[in-house]
C-alpha cells in the first residue's frame, strides 16, 4: 500500500473513523492474531471452516455510534 493510498483509506482525519476495541483475555487473542497471521494454512482453513459464517450478515457497523469532531453523535 502506498503512503497515498493509507492515506485516503485509514488516516486521513476528514474520513477515518476509530471506535475503541477491548480484549477480555490478551493472551487468547494473542494466540488467534498469530494463528491467522502466520505461516501454517492448516490451523488457519480449520479454524475458518468451524468459526466462518460467510452467508452471515455482519451487524458490526449497526452497533457502532459515529461521534463528529465537535463531539455529537451522527445520525
Amino acid at each position: 500500500m502506498s503512503a497515498e493510498q493509507l492515506w485516503e483509506t485509514t488516516m486521513n482525519p476528514e474520513t477515518r473513523n476509530l471506535i475503541q476495541v477491548t480484549i477480555e483475555n490478551a493472551a487468547d487473542a494473542a494466540d488467534v492474531i498469530d494463528m491467522l497471521m502466520g505461516d501454517k494454512v492448516d490451523g488457519r482453513k480449520d479454524f475458518l471452516n468451524k468459526n466462518a459464517n460467510f452467508n452471515k450478515v455482519d451487524g458490526f457497523i449497526e452497533k457502532v455510534h459515529f461521534v463528529k469532531k465537535d463531539g455529537s453523535e451522527v445520525d
